[in-house]
């Protein structure tokens, strides 16, 4: 998994220096360490930037291929935040093809799913504050770490451990 996310973190800062090919080649060699590894979340990621290097390319043909592979693999992770992700670019591509209906619809779940996880997120803050919890912000991953982390050695009212795991 380590040698995947550091191909993936190298992929990306060749994409940002403008290195399109030299992203595809690092981000397909992360690709298939997370295939061999069974890693179905981080290739879900990996083909999500694998479609927008192509879609940056104009290459609509390869971008659409790993799109669609980065949802399903998206799906079968169980990752809404992630899955939310792969809509947004997936509805990028298909307006780029002009297939504005098609683009819409993605873009629909995309919203649906990006709101969803917003009042989820909502009703668990408001959950943590009326329990007396003072933490700076649910919304930052770390946040929600530390108190998932911390939950079993400090009192907690209310349980908040328990809402902070149901919600993840």
């Amino acid at each position: 998994k380590f040698n995947a996310i550091n191909l993936m973190n190298i992929g990306i800062c060749l994409q940002n220096r403008g290195d399109y090919d030299g992203a595809i080649s690092s981000l397909r060699e992360a690709r298939d360490l997370c295939e061999d590894d069974q890693l179905i979340r981080e290739r879900a990621i990996i083909n999500n930037v694998l479609a927008l290097i192509y879609y940056q390319k104009n290459d609509f043909y390869n971008a659409t291929e790993y799109s669609l592979e980065s949802i399903e693999d998206a799906v079968e992770s169980d990752e809404l935040d992630l899955l939310k992700n792969c809509y947004n670019t997936y509805s990028t591509i298909l307006q780029a093809l002009d297939d504005y209906q098609l683009a819409m619809d993605y873009y629909k779940k995309h919203l649906a799913l990006r709101d969803s996880l917003l009042v989820e997120k909502r009703i668990l803050f408001d959950r943590v504050n009326a329990a007396g919890v003072s933490v700076v912000s649910l919304f930052e991953p770390v946040a929600v770490a530390v108190l998932v982390r911390y939950s079993n050695t400090i009192a907690l009212p209310f349980n908040v451990s328990r809402l902070v795991s149901d919600v993840l």
